[in-house]
């Protein structure tokens, strides 16, 4: 049986990784050719020296598993479309997109050079930002918010919440405001 998994992340990979050497004829789609660790994001964001930590390098697949680099356009007919016309069938298929946090993850099809140079800006912009304006107030935003800080004492950092507080899900103290 063919399976195409989508999504070279964590899901798509430890899928992957899973299926190798079982019988299976396994192609994972990624849209880049790195791997970068999006729960490093914020940190990459605010220090962008550092952005190579992030990223575990290019991705590499187990033995028995093809790697297409594309982005994946289109499903029908048991056949996923990929931006650049080619077309894989399946006999299984896996979505692992996983979730879309602009700027925090690369872009879909986001060469290294531009992520490297994306990351340089955004930190440079968060160092002379009189105010920095986070939209969400969820775990990532909360520590983009302590990584701005760290970087530029002096900005205005102001979370926009859909609740009353940041981090609904936690107990209350750790959401108070200091």
């Amino acid at each position: 049986p063919k399976i195409v998994v989508v999504g070279g992340g964590v899901s798509g990979l430890m899928t992957t990784k899973a299926l190798a050497g079982k019988g299976y004829d396994v192609t994972l789609v990624s849209s880049t050719r790195y791997f970068e660790w999006g729960i490093a994001g914020a940190y990459s964001l605010t220090h962008p020296d550092e952005l190579e930590k992030a990223v575990a390098g290019e991705i590499t697949v187990p033995d028995g598993v093809k790697l297409v680099v594309g982005t994946a356009v289109s499903l029908r007919n048991q056949e996923v479309a990929l931006k650049d016309g080619q077309v894989l069938p399946f006999d299984a298929l896996v979505v692992a997109t996983g979730l879309d946090l602009p700027l925090f993850r690369p872009k879909v099809g986001q060469s290294w050079a531009d992520r490297r140079k994306q990351v340089s800006e955004i930190g440079n912009a968060v160092r002379k930002a009189f105010t920095v304006v986070i939209g969400g107030g969820g775990t990532v935003a909360v520590e983009f918010a302590g990584d701005v800080r760290e970087v530029n004492p002096s900005a205005k950092i102001i979370l926009v919440c859909s609740g009353d507080r940041a981090c609904p899900y936690l107990d209350e103290k750790y959401s108070a405001k200091r």
